[in-house]
């Protein structure tokens, strides 16, 4: 599995520094469309235009709890974050 930093992580040694995670569990979803705004004051004196992009969204698991597997006892979920160590 390919290895990604964060700085949205807790500090390294308390729960949640390490997160092992399958990404392809996770959506996102638009809030909006996304919004586009010109300004031309920004550049005015070399006559160009700026432009910013708006996008709201948000994003969420789709698993809403842990899997419990057919055997009752083990039970799995694609985000796991590591105890306190």
């Amino acid at each position: 599995m390919p290895v990604y930093q964060s700085e949205h992580l807790n500090v390294l040694g308390d729960q949640g520094d390490i997160l092992l995670a399958d990404f392809s569990a996770y959506t996102v979803g638009m809030r909006q469309d996304i919004r586009y705004e010109p300004s031309r004051d920004f550049l005015f004196s070399s006559d160009k235009i700026a432009m910013r992009a708006i996008l709201r969204s948000d994003g969420q698991p789709l698993w809403n709890e842990w899997m419990t597997l057919a055997d009752g006892v083990t039970t799995q979920n694609p985000f796991i974050t590591l105890a306190v160590r």
